[in-house]
């Protein structure tokens, strides 16, 4: 007896021992055979440099190893760091580890307890940089240390300044199992897991920080991760594990990806990819590169043409190369040819089946109660049957699958189940299983307790799943005999029951038309005949205090079977089918829902289960996108892409297609104009890929806009794989896009009638842009023209100030507007007013500025035409014009001769002056002399004697000469001089009398 005592204890040691065994490979960390691997930690990666700690524990010592690497951008600094034994607060020495590493000369421990340093290990001299060195010593074995790390600054001679300090708590475990070691830290505290814990305490533990567990992933994903969980921890100071295993017991669920940052440059030529590419024929828009299978490098592509049917180049892909990778990402612009500053973006999502699946167990639960035959919902359900089927099919790793089929309505009516086995065996049967009429009324407490007795009988190892699909509430129920509070259930939301079924009768009771416990039939389990009739709610024992509370609802205990079910591992994802609210229950619509929302399994990481169908035609869609969920890689994607600032989204634009392998669209909202695209629940399996496409116009009309400047169109676009996974986003590529400008001139024309400069000035001119003020434009006798003093001209001005004071061109001018339609600027009007000048607008860019006239006086100047001195004794009168009689000019005295002060001469006039006495000796003008004034104020005189009369216009005063020339004069009768005169007679005789006689001989032929 005591033999067969001791044999069955042995082999409940050894279950146990396989169900520990087994809980660790699916819930803790990262399994280190002792004496070969290590367990490494992220400690910081910061403008200092980056540093990290690994850990092995020994017999009886601990080996550590810390991995440092200084940035040499910063000033000289000292590494120092210490340990401290949490439980009773002592501090550990460390002993350095002498070995081929330089590290054990650089530092040196502080020994000497009477110091504040003791325990410190100190770097011996401040260093610009450490270059990957690795830091070796020991401890003894303790359970639980607090590292802290410090790096002081030193310049000059200034003292060291502490420039970064911080403290990591550590958590060591040494478990002896199967002579392995399960070692699990934290940043900031730890869980440690031992394999002698229960599933229960093993539960509760693990919460006590956040948990991403790696499983296989490669290097480059742990390495992010672990700087991911630096950043949450400084963040939220809730403690970050990250784990590792061989064999992840939720699958493909738990698999992330270190995300490939695209890269780019900012400079003054604006913000753009650094590895890009530009399609062709396109000027204005840039885009980044991809990456094949995440190599080392970018693809090095650098232009194609950009066809939306193109799906070979610039993605970037994740988990493999091309057909392979898990997943694989593109974003990418291109000018629209329909018009100017118009860009077409484009986004595409391809997915694939999980390689390494875990292998799944199926169970489809489905609602053939009489009210799925409305709006053909039955029918519907045969063809999302079909498509799930045919998705699950095509995936690959059908062999992997296991299926079956619980269809459900009441007691006596038609129930019918298909036994869980493998999908090639069920595939046919459950295509065609479904009814074409549905009768009776909704026990799905039975159906989903069917579903899981069929997973029970699985294989443990698999992943077991229900999909349930009903239009209605439950009608029946096993009557509950204790409940408890639906805070306490796992993985089950706690808006809707307040309590859930924990045990049950094997009763049946209920309405059949009602969720309503308020009065209920049972019924026989065999046939559903309905037995006797009970008058009030039925009572439950309530587990927290044992007293009873009413049982309101059927929802009470089904809720109650599908907290057993989560409970034991399976998820509930369910579809509510144009549900509506049930009267006799006093449940409205919204009260339905949020009960139905209970069934369903929400997951650690917050994402529920359940969605909801608003019409029959759902139902194949929900199927459909259910089978890629379940296998594919690409589960409750969600994209994030927020439009540029500098840009505007165009209304209605947004499109999502299917270009490869019939993927569901998902639905989507049309975002705001400057607002987001959030595309959800997203779908794809092996094969499949969506591609999202709209419109963005770039926002020229901004005051901050600057021509020919790179602007990205997107702020950081992101992609999350899968929903259970909502902090894992890798980066679209975001392309950049630019927009002309144009310029304006300004051509200012001075016209002065007196050719008085001097009232010129700096001039503001207002600039318009279709008509409508911007700003204003300044121009100055610096912008006068070197071969025309009269024009100043500013040419290809490409900005303008905003503002008369303080001025400042800093405005650019957009060549187009928002809608790509090229604007007209002009000089729309003179700021600025001069005092004796009349602005006029010539044409859009040119003003002229006309002195004003003002009656002009006249200044005659009378000098010797030989000699330019003054001459006295002339008399000049004026007429003509607006004169109404001749006018004698004033004489000054000294040979000037001015118009009395009563008298002016006006513009558009012409008046004659004539010279009424010359000087003594002098001769006198014979013609008069014109005075022209125009009818712009100019002044011209003319008189074919004055040759050189100077003529000038100043402070409104005619000034011009009039040269006199002397009159010969003649010899007195009888004087001195007369002989002079007879001899010039003379002389003049011989020579006429000489000519006429040799003409006279040569006519007659003498030589």
């Amino acid at each position: 007896m005591m033999r067969k005592r001791g044999l069955f204890f042995l082999v409940w040691i050894v279950v146990l021992l396989f169900s520990a065994q087994s809980f660790i490979n699916g819930m803790t960390a990262i399994a280190l055979t002792e004496d070969k691997e290590k367990n490494e930690q992220q400690l910081f990666d910061n403008e200092y440099g980056k540093a990290s700690i690994q850990y092995q524990i020994k017999e009886n010592h601990v080996d550590w190893q810390i991995n440092i690497h200084k940035n040499d951008n910063k000033e000289p600094t000292r590494l120092t760091y210490s340990l401290q034994d949490v439980k009773d607060k002592a501090v550990i020495l460390p002993t350095m580890v002498k070995d081929d590493q330089s590290s054990e000369n650089l530092f040196e421990v502080k020994t000497d307890k009477s110091i504040a340093d003791y325990g410190q290990v100190v770097e011996k001299e401040v260093s610009t940089a450490i270059k990957n060195d690795q830091i070796k010593f020991t401890t003894p074995v303790v359970s639980e240390v607090n590292l802290k790390i410090s790096l002081n600054t030193k310049t000059d001679d200034k003292a060291e300044e502490v420039g970064f300090s911080k403290e990591y708590p550590i958590t060591l475990v040494k478990a002896n199992v199967t002579e392995s070691t399960t070692i699990q830290s934290s940043l900031g505290s730890s869980t440690v897991e031992s394999t002698a814990t229960s599933s229960s305490e093993a539960t509760k533990e693990s919460t006590s920080g956040d948990v991403t567990n790696l499983g296989d992933a490669d290097e480059a994903t742990v390495d992010s991760a672990k700087k991911e969980a630096e950043k949450k921890y400084e963040e939220t100071g809730r403690p970050q594990v990250i784990t590792r295993s061989a064999a992840d017991s939720l699958g493909f669920a738990g698999r992330t990806y270190a995300n490939i940052e695209p890269q780019y440059i900012t400079d003054n030529s604006g913000t753009y990819p650094e590895y890009s590419w530009i399609p062709d024929g396109n000027t204005n828009v840039i885009n980044h590169q991809g990456k094949v299978g995440g190599g080392s490098s970018w693809d090095g592509i650098t232009s194609w043409d950009g066809n939306q049917n193109n799906k070979k180049n610039s993605y970037i892909e994740y988990g493999g190369t091309r057909a392979d990778a898990d997943f694989a990402i593109r974003k990418y612009a291109k000018e629209s040819t329909r018009s100017q500053g118009l860009y077409d973006v484009f986004l595409n999502i391809r997915g694939n089946v999980q390689k390494e699946i875990t292998p799944i167990d199926i169970m489809l639960v489905v609602d053939w109660s009489g009210s799925m035959n409305d709006n053909d919902r039955i029918g519907e359900v045969k063809k999302g049957i079909d498509q799930f089927v045919n998705t699950l099919a095509a995936s690959g790793i059908s062999d992997k699958i296991n299926i079956g089929y619980v269809g459900y309505s009441s007691p006596g009516y038609l129930n019918n189940t298909i036994n869980l086995m493998p999908f090639k065996d069920a595939q046919q049967r459950i295509k065609t299983f479904t009814p074409n009429k549905a009768s009776g009324g909704t026990f799905t407490e039975k159906a989903l307790r069917d579903a899981q007795n069929q997973l029970s009988n699985g294989a443990k190892d698999h992943k077991k799943v229900i999909v349930l699909l009903t239009d209605g509430v439950p009608t029946f129920s096993y009557k509950p005999s204790s409940v408890k509070s639906i805070a306490n259930a796992p993985k089950t939301l706690t808006e809707g029951e307040k309590y859930y079924a924990d045990d049950s009768e094997n009763t049946i009771i209920g309405q059949g038309n009602s969720s309503s416990l308020n009065g209920y039939y049972t019924y026989s389990p065999e046939n559903g005949n309905r037995g006797n009739y009970v008058k009030n709610y039925p009572t439950a024992k309530y587990s927290e205090n044992s007293t009873y509370v009413r049982v309101p609802n059927a929802f009470v205990a089904t809720i109650g079977q599908a907290v057993k079910i989560k409970e034991a591992g399976t998820e509930i994802h369910s579809l509510g089918i144009q549900l509506n609210s049930d009267v006799n229950a006093g449940l409205t619509s919204e009260q339905v829902q949020n009960r139905m929302k209970q069934i369903a399994t929400k997951s650690d990481s917050g994402v529920l289960y359940y969605e909801t169908a608003n019409k029959a035609s759902g139902i194949a869609n929900y199927f459909s996108n259910k089978a890629v969920q379940i296998i594919g890689t690409v589960s409750g994607g969600k994209v994030i892409d927020p439009i540029g600032k500098q840009f505007n989204y165009v209304t209605n634009s947004l499109e999502i297609t299917s270009v490869a392998g019939s993927a569901l669209i998902p639905n989507y909202t049309e975002p705001e104009k400057n607002g987001e695209i959030d595309i959800n629940n997203l779908n794809l399996g092996k094969g499949q890929e969506i591609q999202i496409h709209y419109q963005v116009r770039i926002n020229t009309e901004d005051e901050n806009f600057v021509p020919d400047k790179w602007y990205q169109i997107n702020g950081r676009t992101t992609f999350t794989p899968n929903q259970e996974l909502p902090d894992n986003m890798v980066d679209f590529g975001v392309p950049s896009a630019k927009a002309p400008g144009t310029t304006i001139d300004l051509t200012k024309k001075w016209d002065e009638f007196d050719n008085n400069i001097l009232g010129r000035s700096d001039l503001l001119f207002q600039v318009s842009r279709n008509e409508v003020p911007i700003g204003v434009l300044k121009i100055t006798s610096q912008n006068e023209k070197s071969d025309d003093k009269n024009i100043w001209s500013r040419e290809h001005v490409q900005k303008i100030s905003a503002a008369q004071l303080p001025y400042n061109e800093t405005i650019w001018l957009p060549k187009f507007d928002n809608q790509g339609n090229d604007f007209k600027y002009a000089i729309s009007k003179e700021l600025t007013e001069l005092t004796n000048y009349e602005s006029t607008k010539i044409d859009d860019n040119t003003w002229k500025n006309t002195k004003i006239f003002t009656p002009l006086s006249l200044k005659i100047t009378k000098k010797d035409s030989i000699t330019g001195s003054l001459l006295k004794g002339a008399e000049f009168a004026i007429s003509g014009g607006d004169l109404s009689e001749s006018t004698l000019l004033e004489s000054i005295g000294d040979g000037t001769y001015v118009l009395p002060k009563n008298i002016t001469l006006n513009k558009g006039k012409v008046y004659e002056v004539r010279e009424a006495k010359s000087p003594e000796g002098y001769r006198m003008l014979n013609d008069p002399i014109r005075i022209e004034i125009d009818a712009t104020g100019k002044v011209s005189i003319s008189n074919k004697e004055l040759s050189n009369a100077n003529l000038t216009v100043s402070d409104n005063v005619i000034t011009f000469d009039v040269p006199n020339k002397p009159k010969v004069p003649l010899p007195s009768t009888g004087g001195s001089g007369t002989w002079m005169y007879y001899l010039a007679g003379s002389l003049a005789l011989v020579v006429v009398g000489g000519y006429l006689f040799y003409r006279s001989r040569n006519s007659k032929g003498v030589a």
